[in-house]
């Protein structure tokens, strides 16, 4: 891709990682509820010890040990299980990631996008609309354990395709509350350290039409001062869940290199690839 877009697909990639976060992250809290059980217990039955005497504070101490050998092999068993897995892994998840023959003759195999942190992105995100990133970057612990395929066309257009083993259950209301300060922030603009200028306007809505805690974005990014004339592409988002797994793809528009102007995308060819994904991953986990 010609350099003229290079800032763009960064500062890009940084917002649709923030948004897919909402349904892509791993849940982790039932683990800490039970790990602060075996504390209670010990001390419970330390204080049981101390007021029986030498002889009881031995008995205790067997008890307590026994008790303790039995919650470590409880709870490596509950870990074996989960690593063995009731829900689906992520080469469990690797086996169901479209090709690029899935796609079409013009698309080829691409690497997958650097969801790291972008300063100049975050820091205008941030400043220009504070509650919409706070919210989205609560819920991005820049999970790794995903299955990841990335494609594009020789003229720009991409797609991506994340799938993640565990999706954190996010409640509708919430879900409802983030799409509505995405809206109403507007639009971010940045302003790149090469001298270019983006400006990335929003449009998001909830969806039932795949899984559960669906979502839908679409951004318009501009871009000036990055080539010889303004570079417009649209961004498009779909994520949800569907059983214990968390689904995304992702599609952008392409640029001619010769002319500027932008290549559509189909956003038509995220939906094919949401029902079939709906389908198969719903299979493996049930939902």
């Amino acid at each position: 891709m010609m350099s003229a877009m290079l800032h763009a697909p960064h500062h890009r990639r940084r917002l649709l990682a923030l948004l897919a976060a909402g349904t892509l992250v791993v849940a982790g809290c039932s683990e800490d509820g039970d790990g602060d059980a075996a504390p209670t217990t010990t001390e419970a039955a330390a204080t049981t010890t101390e007021a029986a005497g030498d002889e009881t504070e031995s008995e205790s101490e067997t008890e307590s040990e026994t008790e303790s050998e039995s919650e470590s092999e409880t709870e490596s068993e509950t870990e074996s299980e989960t690593e063995s897995g009731d829900g689906p892994t992520t080469s469990d998840l690797e086996a169901l990631l479209p090709t690029a023959e899935d796609l079409g003759p013009e698309w080829s195999d691409d690497t997958p996008s650097d969801d790291a942190s972008d300063p100049e992105f975050d820091a205008a995100f941030e400043e220009q609309c504070p509650e919409a990133f706070a919210f989205f970057e609560e819920l991005d612990d820049d999970d790794d354990d995903q299955a990841v395929a990335a494609f594009a066309t020789e003229d720009g257009q991409t797609v991506e395709v994340s799938l993640s083993p565990s999706a954190q259950t996010i409640e509708a209301d919430d879900l409802e509350t983030g799409v509505q300060l995405l809206n109403d922030c507007g639009e971010v603009t940045v302003e790149s350290s090469d001298g270019s200028t983006g400006t990335f306007a929003f449009e998001a809505n909830t969806t039932d039409e795949f899984g559960d805690q669906g979502i839908q974005v679409e951004i318009l990014a501009n871009v000036e001062g990055a080539a010889p004339q303004p570079i417009e592409i649209t961004l498009y988002a779909l994520s949800f869940r569907s059983g214990t797994a968390g689904v995304n793809v992702e599609g952008s528009d392409g640029v001619d290199e010769s002319t500027y102007e932008t290549v559509p995308f189909d956003p038509d060819l995220l939906i094919t690839l949401a029902e079939d994904l709906e389908t198969e991953v719903g299979e493996l986990t049930g939902g």
